[in-house]
């Protein structure tokens, strides 16, 4: 039996072992699955399909502090994706307005949280939709929420152990058109996911780039820094990137552990001795970024600038307790014409900067109802060529058009996932 190979694999939980449930894995072009137990007409009509049969206990799954020192990192925490207002009656289709900001469900963090990391072990959302993944037991998800757990978790370079719900997988049994339609529709994805693979795995433009450990609060930052489309590069905090102003404008280095000192203090203020701007939030007298050198020259009501070499530290006077409104800081201090990608009037859409070996590349997920308006988006840097790809369309050239030290798309529809390629 072959490994699980999370870089190319659709790997899903399933109990439905019939004929007609293989030939569902088949079209929906998932080729391995967990089960116990397979019976063996099961097993060889899945053979015949290449689909392996790998027991649950193949992959072992767990929560952010408890993944193992080695294997697939498997992670079992997670929301289902979607679009959701609290306070209000749920529904998973709700569209936005002027005055009506959705909150979107996401977890591409998560992945890229895990890749900074663990680099050299694939990530995997192993999420069910479940109670604890915000499902309640009276909650009708849509058949094609399932391609969007996918698609998210493919898009911030991981993958995503499929689950079906049981109104779906009832409603594959009954051959319903609805549900048949979605499935298809998740076939064609995912094919295509594979064919663009390559795209998934290329850095983040480090533009904003954040530290992070293997803890909830450092998730926490970076879960709201994606869900404001501020697009950041991760780094381990033992790891920071070399200083290089031209390209790591703002580091942020807070919500570290309790009294930690990082091993690599001196090589994250190095960022600011260079160019760059550092934003930390310990603030003591004793505090790990404290050195020579520090030049007070503004404080306002939560934080303090401090003029180091070429460049800036901004102390926070308090631990960061709004993680959504410190996202909204860390891009003020990238500043808007800087931003490593930007889109207009697209409330539900997410997207992260790529850098390509020609290029770059904007990667945009669709949390709520298809876009069939453009969207105006804009990556940094100067590009002459943009074409979109998609799942759901021929590829398509798009015109280029030079904003500042931006590049600015007419994107024409967005339906769950559109990449957007610049050369």
């Amino acid at each position: 039996m072959r490994p699980l190979d999370f870089s190319r694999d659709i790997a899903a939980r399933w109990e439905m072992q019939t004929h007609a449930g293989a030939e569902l894995l088949s079209q929906a072009g998932i080729t391995a699955i967990l089960l116990d137990h397979p019976k063996p007409e099961f097993a060889e009509a899945c053979r015949r399909r290449e689909i392996a049969i790998h027991p649950r206990a193949a992959l072992p799954c767990h929560s952010l502090l408890q993944l193992p020192a080695s294997g697939i990192c498997a992670l079992d925490d997670g929301i289902w994706p979607g679009i959701s207002q609290p306070g209000k009656a749920e529904d998973p289709n709700a569209v936005a307005s002027a005055s009506n900001q959705p909150w979107l469900d996401a977890n591409g963090f998560r992945v890229q949280h895990l890749r900074a990391l663990f680099p050299n072990r694939p990530a995997v959302l192993a999420y069910q939709p479940n109670e604890k993944a915000g499902v309640k037991a009276e909650r009708l998800l849509p058949y094609s929420s399932l391609e969007l757990a996918l698609v998210e978790a493919w898009a911030w370079g991981g993958n995503f152990l499929l689950t079906l719900d049981g109104d779906l997988t009832k409603a594959l049994e009954q051959n319903d058109p609805k549900a048949m339609s979605a499935w298809g529709e998740l076939g064609r994805t995912t094919r295509w996911l594979r064919e663009q693979r390559a795209m998934f795995g290329f850095p983040a433009v480090p533009v904003l780039t954040t530290l992070v450990e293997d803890s909830e609060e450092t998730a926490e930052i970076t879960n709201l820094q994606v869900r404001n489309n501020a697009s950041p590069a991760l780094a381990p905090l033992v790891a920071p990137p070399r200083p290089d102003p031209q390209t790591v404008r703002v580091l942020v280095a807070v919500n570290l552990a309790e009294k930690s000192r990082p091993a690599a203090a001196a090589a994250i203020i190095d960022h600011a001795r260079r160019g760059a701007t550092v934003i930390v939030d310990e603030p003591g007298a004793d505090a790990w970024w404290r050195g020579p050198g520090l030049q007070r020259i503004k404080e306002e009501s939560d934080r303090i600038t401090y003029r180091l070499g070429a460049g800036a530290v901004v102390g926070y006077k308090e631990r960061i307790s709004d993680p959504s409104e410190f996202a909204l800081d860390a891009i003020d201090f990238v500043g808007q014409p800087n931003r490593a990608v930007r889109l207009w009037a697209a409330p539900t859409v997410l997207a992260r900067a790529v850098g390509t070996p020609h290029g770059a590349a904007l990667i945009a997920v669709n949390y709520g109802q298809p876009i069939d308006v453009a969207v105006q988006s804009r990556i940094r840097g100067h590009y002459r060529r943009a074409t979109m790809i998609r799942p759901d369309g021929a590829p398509t050239a798009l015109q280029a058009v030079r904003r500042g030290e931006t590049t600015e798309v007419q994107v024409p529809q967005i339906r769950k996932v559109a990449i957007i390629v610049f050369e």
